[in-house]
């Protein structure tokens, strides 16, 4: 179980629901909200000197991403006030070094580890607007500037605009921002009145940063109300629109238009506390600030506990998404969101071959897989998730509105062992949870060590084909088989006894197939090859101790309680990809090497 759940899991139901909390014992507290945003720990660190102070910069750090949300863009203009020159921190203008500092805050310390200093640098302004554009080398333009810091900093910087993608909206899909440690935002078009930015693409956004990437926003002033997180969407113009469509996922956003100065660091040191933001800066350096800047506005939400948890009642037709922040005992925190659909449509499906959808009980003769999983876009970006099999992994896979449906099998193929009370599940992890099961009736009589040809025959007869004499039940499941599946070529023959043969290696799941893996024979050859094999295999089996390994940048990883039996089915024969070295896999747990 998660950390913090809910009483049933997410999915489709048909009629209204009430939902209590279930919390494990290491939770101290948490916050959610229901088709809102998620939940952040965020707070302000910088205040301007107005009467009264305004916050023009915050961060949001929660254990996942971190986030930097800055109010003032003019502070990184190509001009003389930003050192172009500087080689060093120490020769960077205050802004300068703030910059540098939030490019090492919201890196992904896990990719920069293993040398991917790679941040994606986004600008909403484009084409023939006249001002501030990102990829612009002019004195109001950002690119000069820019590069120069990332270049002191250690990062290279990929820069684009918003027609860099079709349709002329910034489009990043998961998979592109997954490429970077960091992704920076430049939302610095006023004129149009308009967020230039995709649904999937603020979606991703909020999974990227989950998974542990940072994000920078940096924007400048709009019309000055006192709209609520809410009515955004509703907000006059303001440089932020853009900004604002993605940072409203985390409870946050920039409004107004404030007239400031530079505002010292020794000051806000001595008044709101250090951070890493300033590190290596003095308490005499500045941070620039002039007319015309916007505040930033970050959300805080009621706290519960196992005592306080509300029950959710869920009385009306329509999609929730639960989603949920939670701090542990230790400090640490987690984040869940889940998907429930009260009668509305169903996304994901279980389908044959043929495309015939599939209930959620499956009727079959076969000992391997003949249906795949099928998933449909929900408008909720990138969905990212496992297939199951009896609760274990067996294949992965990532669905995009661009791209489809990709899956990563273990077993190398689609097609994947079928046992009687087997239960396949579509579990989609990210952005939400939601899944979906589909439960195996495989008619399979235990006659696979049945010698005695009357009691064969009497075990056949069980079950649909109950009441049929048994002197015609063989003959009538082979044709029922051949009916079914005529690729198995099961045509009956005049010997009965050869006929009950034929079925005994049928229905038994004798797969009888040989097939390839990335298998090694001992634990020291699998750490060999988790050494030098990466995004080429579908995952590595340590044959000495059964252990499967899939590949989650930038490591390989167990996978939990999963067996090479529990994807590829057994008794079958395996040959290594890379060694040619033979392997029978035969009960659960016993791998034997033939050659």
């Amino acid at each position: 179980m998660a950390e913090v759940g809910l009483s049933r899991p997410g999915g489709l139901y048909r009629t209204a629901i009430s939902l209590d909390w279930v919390l494990e014992d290491e939770v101290d507290r948490f916050s959610f909200t229901v088709n809102g945003p998620q939940p952040t720990m965020s707070r302000y660190i910088a205040y301007d000197t107005l009467n009264p102070p305004n916050p023009f910069l915050a961060i949001t750090q929660d254990g996942r991403g971190n986030v930097v949300y800055d109010g003032g863009f003019p502070k990184f203009y190509n001009a003389s006030q930003f050192n172009l020159n500087a080689t060093v921190f120490s020769q960077l203008t205050g802004a300068g070094k703030y910059l540098h500092n939030a490019f090492n805050f919201c890196a992904n310390p896990a990719k920069v580890a293993v040398g991917n200093k790679k941040i994606l640098l986004l600008g909403d302004a484009a084409g023939t607007q006249p001002d501030y554009l990102i990829k612009a080398t002019r004195g109001d333009g950002f690119l000069t500037s820019l590069q120069s810091m990332l270049r002191v900093a250690g990062y290279t910087g990929v820069f684009k605009d918003r027609l860099d993608y079709p349709g002329g909206y910034l489009n990043p899909t998961f998979a592109e921002l997954d490429e970077y440690c960091c992704v920076f935002m430049m939302s610095s078009d006023y004129s149009s009145g308009r967020a230039w930015i995709t649904d999937q693409a603020v979606t991703d956004m909020v999974s990227y940063r989950e998974a542990g990437n940072g994000l920078i926003f940096i924007t400048d002033h709009g019309a000055n109300t006192n709209a609520t997180l809410e009515q955004q969407d509703a907000r006059p113009v303001g440089f932020y629109m853009t900004a604002n469509r993605v940072m409203r996922q985390f409870g946050s956003f920039f409004t107004g238009n404030f007239d400031r100065v530079p505002v010292n660091i020794g000051f806000l040191r001595r008044t709101y506390g250090d951070h890493a933001l300033y590190n290596g800066m003095s308490n005499s350096d500045t941070l620039a600030a002039g007319y015309s800047e916007s505040k930033v506005i970050v959300a805080t939400y009621p706290e519960y506990t196992k005592d306080t948890a509300p029950t959710l009642n869920f009385n009306t037709d329509g999609k929730y998404v639960v989603s949920v922040l939670a701090v542990m005992k230790d400090g640490t925190t987690r984040t869940f969101r889940y998907l429930y659909n009260v009668v509305l449509g169903e996304f994901l499906w279980w389908r044959k071959n043929d495309g015939t959808t599939l209930g959620d009980v499956y009727d079959t003769f076969r000992s391997s897989s003949d249906f795949l999983p099928y998933i449909e876009s929900v408008g909720e970006g990138t969905l990212f998730g496992n297939i199951l099999r009896n609760g274990k992994k067996i294949a992965t896979f990532r669905r995009d509105d661009i791209n489809g449906t990709s899956f990563n099998w273990f077993s190398g193929t689609n097609v994947f062992p079928v046992d009687n009370d087997d239960v396949f599940t579509i579990a989609v992890l990210t952005p939400f949870s939601y899944n979906k099961n589909l439960e195996i009736n495989r008619f399979q009589p235990a006659i696979g060590n049945t010698i005695d040809f009357a009691k064969t025959k009497f075990l056949l007869a069980q079950d649909q084909y109950a009441g049929v004499p048994t002197k015609k039940v063989v003959n009538e499941i082979i044709e029922d088989v051949d009916y079914l599946f005529p690729e198995y070529n099961l045509t009956a023959v005049g010997n009965p006894a050869r006929n009950v043969s034929i079925l005994k290696q049928f229905v038994a799941g004798f797969v009888g197939l040989d097939t390839t893996a990335y298998i090694y024979p001992t634990t020291v050859a699998t750490n060999q090859a988790k050494a030098t094999l990466t995004t080429e295999p579908h995952c590595i089996i340590d044959a000495q101790l059964n252990q499967v390994f899939e590949y989650v940048y930038p490591q390989w990883v167990l996978v939990p309680d999963l067996t090479a039996q529990d994807f590829l089915g057994f008794p079958r024969f395996v040959t290594g990809i890379t060694n040619g070295i033979r392997f029978r896999l035969g009960a659960k747990g016993v791998i034997n090497r033939v050659n």
